[in-house]
Formats: structure tokens, sequence, C-alpha cells
């Protein structure tokens, strides 16, 4: 099982946090970022004896803007934690060309989505993952759900 793991994008205007295939204690992991704070939490079913298909991250874009996400990798298919960390590292990789337009980062949250598509279905194994992302901008929060995993604001 892997810990939590920190990554830093070579754009300095990016630092993201990611965690892939992790159980985590009750009280997750809590960062203030952007205008607000934000708790990262996942752990597997108490009933599941395999590993914490889970992937999330949460990017800070600069400024108060700052993106979440989590995916979940599909139970019952094969690769299913890669299949959730390709999701998240795809997102990561299209948020470092990421600058805020009219629309938010609305174009890179879409083509990470896309494009971490296109990498699981290139792995051949049948691998699937959900994805929800959550993009911050200018105080405005735009969600985005591919399957089942949800977005909860509480405040």
């Amino acid at each position: 099982m892997q810990k939590a793991k920190a990554v830093s994008a070579k754009d300095a205007r990016l630092h993201d946090v990611i965690y892939t295939n992790v159980d985590m204690d009750s009280a997750g992991e809590k960062y203030s970022i952007g205008a607000g704070k934000v708790v990262v939490y996942t752990r597997r079913s108490p009933q599941k004896q395999t590993e914490n298909e889970d992937s999330a991250a949460v990017f800070s874009l600069g400024g108060k803007d700052c993106a979440l996400a989590i995916a979940d990798g599909v139970g019952g298919m094969p690769c299913g934690a890669q299949a959730s960390r390709i999701v998240i590292e795809t997102l990561r990789e299209s948020f470092a060309k990421a600058s805020a337009s009219e629309f938010g980062y609305r174009e890179y949250v879409l083509n990470g989505i896309d494009e971490a598509n296109n990498r699981i279905i290139s792995l051949g194994v049948g691998a699937g993952s959900t994805a929800a992302a959550v993009e911050i901008c200018n105080n405005v929060l735009r969600p985005y759900h591919v399957g089942d995993s949800m977005i909860v604001v509480v405040g």
C-alpha cells in the first residue's frame, strides 16, 4: 500500500497533493487552499479485503483558484487502482498547462478526463474508473462527474 504522495509540478504556480492507494485515518488530511479549507479522505470499505482503488488530489491553480479531484477504480474490473491513478495524474498534467478563461478551467478538466479515458482504454485490460472534480475559480464552484463518485459542499 502506498503512502500519501506529494508532487510538485515544474510550473511554480501549481502545487498539488496527490493520494493513491492509501487508507487514511478517520480525520483525513486538511488543507487551507484558495478562499477556504478542504479535507481529503479516502478509505476502502471495511468489508473489502482488496486494496483501496481510490486516488485523490488537491490542485492549487494560483491566487484563490483551485481544483479538487477523486477517482475510484471500478470494482470487479482489473487494474482499478492504476486506472484511478491515471485519471488524477492526467488531470495534474492538464492543470499544469492551465490558465483561467471566462469559462474558468473547464477546457482543462474536460481535456484531462478525455485523455485519461484514452490512456485507460489503451491499457487494453478492461480497466475503468469513476471521476469527480470541482474547480473553484473566482469563488464560483463548477463540478464535473463521470460515474458515481460525488462532490459534497458543506458550509
